[in-house]
Formats: C-alpha cells, sequence, structure tokens
C-alpha cells in the first residue's frame, strides 16, 4: 500500500505499460503532478472520472481502479497547462482518497489516494500471447509510439498488459475501456476490443480477421 498524487483522466483510461503524453491543466493536477515531482519516485496515480463533464471530481466521482504511472518528462505550453510523458505500471485500487494542500499555494488543493496494485495472476499459456504481441506492435506503432519504445513497450509483456495495450490503442471508448481494465478477463477484453470501427482492423484480409476471431472469441464466455 502506497500513497499518490492522483490525476482524474477526462475520457481516457490508462493500461499498464502504455507510454503515452497528456495535457495537464487543472490547478489540482498539476499541484498533483508536482507534488510527484519531488517524490523520491515520481509515480502518479491516474483515475478515470465517470462523469467527463465534471470539472472538479471528488473521489466518489473516480473510478477505484485505475493505473499507477511513472512521470518521464513535464514542459509547459502555452496557458497554465503542462504536457506530460507517462509510462503506465501496473493497475491498482485505490482504498482511500484525501485532500492535500499544494506546497506553492495552500489555496490549492489535489487529491491524493492510498493505492494497492492489482496484478493479474493467469496461467502462462491461457491466452495467444504471439497473437497479441504482433497486434500490440502493429497498433502501437499505428498510434505513434516512437520506434524506438516499441520493443520495451511489448517485449516480456504478459498476456494481460497485451490485451490492456490493445484496447488502448485502438481508442476503445473510455466507459468500455474502464470496464476491461477493472476486469480479470483479458481475453474477454481483447474481443471486444477487435472492433469492426478500427480503420486498422477493417483493412485485414478477412481470412486474417477471420482466423484471429476463432482464437480470440472463446474468451467471451468464460
Amino acid at each position: 500500500m502506497r500513497e499518490l498524487p492522483v490525476i482524474p483522466l477526462r475520457d481516457s483510461v490508462l493500461f499498464p505499460r502504455v507510454l503515452t503524453r497528456l495535457g495537464v491543466g487543472r490547478l489540482g493536477s498539476i499541484a498533483a503532478l508536482a507534488a510527484a515531482a519531488e517524490a523520491p519516485e515520481p509515480l502518479l496515480f491516474f483515475a478515470a472520472q465517470r462523469d467527463a463533464a465534471v470539472d472538479e471530481p471528488r473521489p466518489e466521482q473516480l473510478h477505484d481502479v485505475g493505473c499507477i504511472a511513472q512521470v518521464l518528462e513535464a514542459s509547459e505550453r502555452e496557458g497554465p497547462a503542462i504536457d506530460v510523458a507517462v509510462r503506465a505500471v501496473v493497475r491498482a485500487r485505490a482504498v482511500r482518497f484525501a485532500d492535500a494542500p499544494a506546497g506553492r499555494d495552500p489555496s490549492v488543493t489535489y487529491l491524493t489516494a492510498e493505492v494497492e496494485e492489482i496484478p493479474l495472476a493467469l496461467p502462462a499459456d491461457a491466452y495467444p500471447t504471439e497473437m497479441l504481441t504482433h497486434l500490440a506492435r502493429e497498433l502501437a506503432g499505428a498510434g505513434e509510439v516512437p520506434r524506438e519504445n516499441l520493443g520495451e513497450l511489448v517485449d516480456g509483456a504478459s498476456a494481460a498488459e497485451l490485451a490492456g495495450l490493445v484496447v488502448q490503442y485502438l481508442g476503445t471508448p473510455a466507459a468500455e475501456a474502464q470496464r476491461i481494465l477493472a476486469s480479470d478477463d483479458p481475453g474477454y477484453a481483447v474481443a471486444l476490443a477487435l472492433d469492426v470501427r478500427s480503420s486498422l482492423w477493417r483493412r485485414r484480409p478477412e481470412e486474417e480477421k477471420r482466423s484471429w476471431l476463432r482464437r480470440l472469441l472463446p474468451f467471451k464466455d468464460r
């Protein structure tokens, strides 16, 4: 169990191993980022909002299952917003939220959370990892993950982590992505994520799509 600053996500969800850039603009989130930068490890807990329209979400308006992520770099842009590059590390559940005053301006508060990691424990041979690795690599590349980061992103990933990468880089809607993140069935997650709305998926030869789905869809009924 550890206590980490919290950054609410309006309309997105992070999955373990994902490398991404985010715009941080709300004062509370900027304060949370500053607190993480001053800690021995620059870690944050990212939690999706239940309602993206809420400007200053309270704990009850956040999902308790989110992702611990490491801050890789941060750079200011015009206005108060900050561009942040993060690497998601592991799923976690917020056990308790609290308010904390910002160091430079006590009138600004940010959320912290006591979180516990909830990694998946699955049999190594339960999922078609070779196919998932190929798909995760291709989707990450299509999502403009720098080529030099692709190996770091995918190599050595578990089947559960690969499934999360597939969901992330297919641009799965936030509500469904959150349900998948909180689930313990990544095979079902991948089956749901292979959506015909994906342009990459639509370009696949029909026989290849049928082959992939034959290997994935049996997990749907588990």
